[in-house]
């Protein structure tokens, strides 16, 4: 009897307990259980095309740090590689060609650890839109050992290839292979070292064409010339002066800003050693004096002399720029 009555209250009991969880969802369950530790849910790709693949995944409750992991060709686990990281639900993924197919997974970070894994999605990036054509073009025409063009522009897109540089004389392109001055794999920058002529206006326009082998529309066309050089008249290379003499150079036949610099040479720190005496001429060839003994030049020193025509700020050029200039070296007495 006292058997039977136990049995009846361990059943009475196990019944509330029943009633109890039964009316509970599974999320009510596990409220102490940590989120971090739960594996990331519903990793998906939004899309796969020019080079980029999109991912989002859930879990909205979480608000640490995603680690996102990468294979190529192969779903395994074990092939998986910590590629970046993530603050959101989604991140923007370049890659490398369009031949490959590329395998992702995405971890919780914790204490110098990870989460479980989500699920494995995969995709293969496709060549759907057409590169745009290059913006911000910008050049910097120089003339001194010998004469160059510089070119950069800026690309919006990612998936740059290499681009084709067009000149010609006359600014209307047809894009034919005589107009072709060359190839760049380096998408941002060309130096056009061909057969350039001085006073002479250059043409150019860019073609660029993604790893898929999409082309742009050809940019605008801008322009450039190679300068010709200041010329020194006095002193000749490699001559004696006194501080009474008189240096004497001519401008080039632009008229835009000249500059003589006078340099120390040998000098450990050569930009101490550097006088500059700038002019803006009146007229193209037109002839300009300056007296040594105004120089604060010392006797029995070595000094380079360097006259420039135009602006040498290369690296931050927006524009159009023209630069050109001519030396000899001079001792005083």
């Amino acid at each position: 009897m006292l058997l039977f009555h136990l049995k009846g209250k361990l059943f009475l009991f196990s019944l509330i307990v029943l009633l109890i969880f039964s009316g509970c969802k599974r999320d009510e369950l596990i409220l102490n259980e940590d989120s971090s530790r739960l594996p990331v849910s519903d990793l998906k790709v939004d899309y796969a095309f020019d080079m980029k693949i999109g991912l989002s995944w859930g879990d909205a409750d979480y608000n640490g740090y995603y680690y996102i992991f990468i294979a190529k060709n192969s779903p395994e686990i074990d092939s998986m590689k910590f590629f970046t990281w993530s603050s959101e639900r989604y991140a923007d993924i370049n890659v490398e060609n369009y031949e490959t197919e590329y395998f992702f997974a995405v971890s919780k970070s914790m204490d110098n650890n990870s989460s479980i894994f989500s699920n494995i999605v995969s995709a293969k990036a496709i060549n759907i839109y057409n590169p745009g054509s290059p913006i911000f073009l910008n050049s910097t025409s120089i003339n001194s050992d010998s004469a160059q063009i510089n070119l950069g522009w800026t690309n919006r897109d990612n998936d740059i290839s290499y681009a084709e540089i067009y000149r010609n004389e006359t600014g209307i392109f047809n894009y034919s292979a005589n107009e072709l001055v060359g190839k760049t794999n380096s998408p941002l920058a060309f130096e056009d070292l061909y057969n350039l002529k001085v006073n002479t206006t250059y043409f150019y326009s860019i073609i660029l064409y993604d790893f898929g082998g999409l082309k742009s529309e050809p940019s605008i066309p801008f322009s450039n010339l190679i300068m010709d050089k200041p010329e020194i008249i006095f002193p000749p290379d490699n001559q004696d002066v006194s501080l009474s003499d008189t240096l004497i150079y001519k401008t080039n036949s632009h008229l835009i800003m000249h500059s003589l610099n006078v340099i120390l040479e040998n000098n450990a720190n050569p930009a101490d050693g550097v006088i500059s005496v700038e002019y803006f001429p009146n007229s193209a060839s037109e002839i300009v004096k300056v007296p040594v003994g105004e120089l604060g030049l010392s006797i029995n020193k070595i000094y380079r002399l360097v006259i420039t025509a135009g602006e040498r700020s290369f690296a931050s050029a927006t524009g159009h720029r023209q630069y050109s200039n001519t030396l000899i070296i001079f001792r005083i007495k």
